[in-house]
C-alpha cells in the first residue's frame, strides 16, 4: 500500500486492521473477546525476517508455518515462480499430467526409501496426513486378503498431525487447545501410547517409554521419522525399518 500522504496510509493501515477483526477468522484464535488485539501487519520480507507496518523487523522462525523454508524474496525462486507462469499457472492431476508434477515426483522417488515409488502431492501437512491415513485404511479393505478388522492406527501421546479431522482424530492435544474436543471422536480410532524417552547412540536416535511393567523401545529410524541426524528422508529406512508411506512434513506412517 502506498500513499503521498503518511497520515494517509497509516489510517489506510488502521482501516486495513478493523476490517481484519471484522472479518478474518484467525487459525487457532477465539474470537468471543471484547477487544480487538493488535497483532503486527506484516507487509514484506526479506530472507528470514518479516517487517511490519512500523518497520519492526520479526524472525520468521516458524518459516511462515512452514511455506517459505528457503526465506522470502530468495530471487532464484521468485523467477522460477515467474517463469513457471509464463507457461501454466496450475493444471489438476485429475486425469491430466504437467511438467514440474512429473519431474518433482521424480526426484523424490530417487532419494526416498527403497520401496516408495509413488506420490501424491497435497496441499500442506494437514491433508497429507488425512491422505496418508485413507490410504493405509483403504489398502486394510481392497488388499488381496482383505483385513476390515483392521482399522486402528497407533499415535503418541500429546501428538498433533494438523488441523483436519482425520489427523485430530489421531492426535492428543490435551487440554484446553481447541483439538481436544475432536480427539478420538472422528472415524478413525486411534491407540495411544505414551510418548518416547530419547536417548543418543553412535548413528542412531532411540527412544524409550514403560507402560506398566512392559518397556517399548524403537529407534527413530526404524519408525519412519525422519531428521537430519538419522540422514533426512533416507532415515526411515535405517536400521532394517520399512517405510510404506512417507507424508507430512516427512514424517514416517
Amino acid at each position: 500500500m502506498t500513499s503521498e500522504q503518511p497520515g494517509e496510509e497509516a489510517a489506510d493501515l488502521e482501516l486495513l486492521r478493523q476490517w481484519d477483526w471484522d472479518h478474518v477468522w484467525h487459525p487457532f484464535e477465539p474470537h468471543d473477546i471484547g477487544a480487538p488485539q493488535k497483532p503486527p501487519l506484516f507487509v514484506r520480507g526479506e530472507g528470514c525476517w518479516l517487517i511490519d507496518s512500523e518497520g519492526n523487523r520479526v524472525l520468521d522462525g516458524v518459516s511462515s508455518l512452514w511455506c517459505n523454508l528457503h526465506g522470502h524474496r530468495v530471487p532464484e525462486i521468485d523467477q522460477a515462480i515467474r517463469d513457471q507462469l509464463d507457461q501454466l499457472a496450475h493444471s489438476s492431476l485429475l486425469g491430466a499430467i504437467n511438467i514440474p508434477a512429473a519431474r518433482l515426483a521424480r526426484k523424490l522417488v530417487e532419494v526416498a526409501p527403497k520401496g516408495l515409488s509413488r506420490v501424491y502431492f497435497s496441499d500442506d501437512g494437514a491433508t497429507a496426513v488425512e491422505a496418508a491415513l485413507k490410504i493405509a485404511f483403504q489398502y486394510q479393505q481392497q488388499r488381496p486378503n482383505p483385513q476390515p478388522g483392521k482399522n486402528r492406527f497407533l499415535a503418541l501421546n500429546e501428538a498433533y498431525h494438523g488441523d483436519t479431522l482425520g489427523a485430530v482424530a489421531v492426535g492428543d492435544i490435551p487440554p484446553p487447545v481447541w483439538s481436544a474436543a475432536f480427539s478420538g471422536q472422528a472415524c478413525l480410532p486411534a491407540l495411544l501410547l505414551p510418548l518416547p524417552f530419547e536417548f543418543e547412540a553412535p548413528g542412531m536416535r532411540f527412544g524409550v517409554c514403560e507402560r506398566g511393567n512392559r518397556a517399548y523401545k524403537a529407534a527413530r529410524p526404524r519408525t519412519g521419522c525422519c531428521d537430519r541426524g538419522t540422514g533426512g528422508a533416507r532415515g526411515c529406512g535405517h536400521g532394517g525399518g520399512a517405510c510404506r508411506l512417507v507424508g507430512g512434513g516427512g514424517f514416517g506412517l
